[in-house]
C-alpha cells in the first residue's frame, strides 16, 4: 500500500486517470450541475479563494493542492477501501468508497468527487499502492485550483 511502484506503467495510469478526469468526469459533473443546481452559488472553496489575500491564497491553494489530497487518499483509498476490500469485490469497494467520498463533498461538487472517487479508487487497486492515487488527486487539485486562481 505504501510501495511506490517505479515502472512506466504506474505513470501511463497516472496520466490515464488525469485525462478522464479532465475529459469525462469534468463535463459529465458540469452537465449534471447545471441541470440540478442551474441557480447554485459557487463552491465554498472557490468563494475562499475570492476573498482571500494574496498570501492566503499560496497557503489556501498547497492546502487544496498539496495536503488535501494526501488527507483524502490515506483516508478514502487506504482505510476505507482496504477495509471494504475485505468484505467486498474490488469493484463494490471502489464504488461504495466513492460514494463515501461524494457525500462528504459540498452538494454541488458530489458528482465530481464521485467520478474521480472511481478513478483513484481504480488506480488504488490497480496499482496496489496509494501513491499514485495521491499524485493523480494533487495534479487534479492543483490543476483546478489554477483554475480557479486565474479565473
Amino acid at each position: 500500500l505504501f510501495s511506490f511502484p517505479k515502472d512506466y506503467e504506474t505513470w501511463r495510469l497516472i496520466m490515464l486517470v488525469i485525462v478522464l478526469d479532465v475529459f469525462v468526469i469534468l463535463p459529465v459533473h458540469v452537465a449534471i450541475t447545471t441541470v440540478l443546481f442551474p441557480n447554485a452559488d459557487q463552491q465554498e472553496v472557490i468563494t475562499m479563494f475570492e476573498e482571500a489575500s494574496n498570501y492566503s491564497v499560496i497557503l489556501l491553494a498547497f492546502t487544496v493542492s498539496i495536503l488535501t489530497p494526501f488527507a483524502e487518499e490515506f483516508l478514502f483509498r487506504g482505510f476505507i477501501l482496504g477495509m471494504l476490500m475485505k468484505r467486498y469485490s474490488e469493484t463494490q469497494s471502489i464504488i461504495a468508497s466513492a460514494i463515501i467520498f461524494a457525500i462528504v463533498h459540498e452538494p454541488i461538487a458530489r458528482v465530481l468527487a464521485f467520478g474521480g472517487g472511481l478513478l483513484y479508487g481504480w488506480l488504488r487497486v490497480r496499482t496496489g499502492s496509494i501513491f499514485p492515487s495521491i499524485i493523480a488527486h494533487a495534479i487534479w487539485n492543483g490543476f483546478i485550483t489554477i483554475v480557479v486562481i486565474l479565473y
